[in-house]
């Protein structure tokens, strides 16, 4: 490939989106143009392991921190960014390219998860703001306009139907039965996996983001939207994106060994959880796809799978998410295209 000049592309993703699947088709490792980590991203992962535990601070309203949770939570959200900045630095000093992959919901200011969880009890919390410079309404992440408008972002969507019971039968596998309880109680599932983050910060980049407003000298229109599905089934359209986020598409990676159960035993328990699919397999799972779905047949699985009362929440949720996930679909980058009008 020619040599471009640096610039940062930011896959944002959310859990169950295939977002580990599409990190190892990439092959980050071997793109010549970018510098990775083992990882392909997920800088605030730490984050979001300690709103959990031990601190426990995502199933509480920010107003009801202790001083020593809100002063450990803080300090943690700066170091995830520092190590993140630092990586930036290291990349265009020697003249390489940023590609790195984070979940949504980690990147979300505690005030704006309070405001989701707790609707009735409103928070004159500030929002916390990791870098200089200013904050717009809609922008409700860790970062001030213009660091975030400094991106070229990729947001990675799937079908609530598939999405949202996979994160929460991972939840389950995850928690004790009390952890579960009050992860229910905040609707911490909804908190993770909600598309209206998704299609407010779409919005936000095309309104508020300089490289967003209009297409980019190669006729690319950001943000880029993908589909799990499509990265799933249709590998000229893969081969497209890389292109676009100026990676090598000869370089892709379609095949792969499982890894040791020697590496496994490296890997944290939720991050062997959420990787399993992936980790465990030797390529792409075909099966994992909207084809064949149908939403009535889901429910009752879900119901069997998990009582009357939680899979009943877990269709709220499901529908709840539609209309937005429909919307962002529609907008989505197509093989063939470089995005949707």
């Amino acid at each position: 490939m020619t040599a471009n000049q640096p610039e940062k592309f930011y896959l944002l993703t959310y859990p169950r989106t295939a977002s580990n699947l599409l990190v190892r088709i990439l092959n980050l490792k071997e793109q010549s143009n970018i510098l990775t980590n083992s990882r392909g991203g997920y800088y605030f992962l730490e984050v979001g392991e300690r709103q959990l535990n031990p601190l426990r601070t995502r199933s509480a309203h920010i107003d009801a921190w202790t001083e020593t949770e809100r002063k450990e939570l803080l300090d943690c959200y700066q170091a995830c960014f520092e190590t993140l900045d630092t990586h930036i630095s290291d990349s265009f000093q020697v003249g390489k390219s940023v590609f790195i992959k984070e979940h949504i919901p980690w990147i979300i200011s505690p005030a704006a998860d309070s405001k989701l969880a707790f609707p009735s009890h409103p928070t004159t919390s500030p929002p916390i703001c990791l870098t200089p410079g200013t904050q717009s309404k809609f922008n409700e992440t860790l970062f001030s306009d213009e660091w975030l408008g400094s991106w070229k972002p990729t947001i990675l969507i799937r079908n609530p139907i598939l999405m949202i019971p996979s994160h929460y039968r991972a939840e389950v596998d995850l928690s004790s039965p009390e952890e579960m309880a009050a992860k229910t109680a905040v609707q911490m599932v909804k908190m993770s996996t909600t598309m209206s983050r998704a299609r407010q910060l779409y919005s936000w980049f095309r309104t508020k983001s300089p490289l967003c407003q209009s297409p980019d000298a190669n006729g690319v229109q950001w943000p880029i939207i993908l589909d799990a599905d499509d990265i799933i089934t249709n590998r000229g359209l893969v081969r497209n994106y890389a292109k676009l986020v100026n990676l090598d598409p000869d370089k892709l990676q379609w095949e792969w060994d499982p890894i040791s159960p020697e590496q496994e035993e490296q890997l944290g328990g939720a991050e062997k959880r959420m990787r399993a699919t992936v980790n465990n397999s030797n390529g792409i799972i075909g099966g994992k796809i909207m084809k064949g779905v149908v939403l009535e047949e889901e429910i009752k699985k879900w119901k069997a799978e998990w009582g009357e009362k939680e899979g009943k929440k877990v269709e709220g949720w499901v529908q709840a998410d539609m209309v937005d996930y429909e919307w962002l679909k529609a907008r989505r980058l197509q093989y063939g295209l470089f995005c949707a009008n």
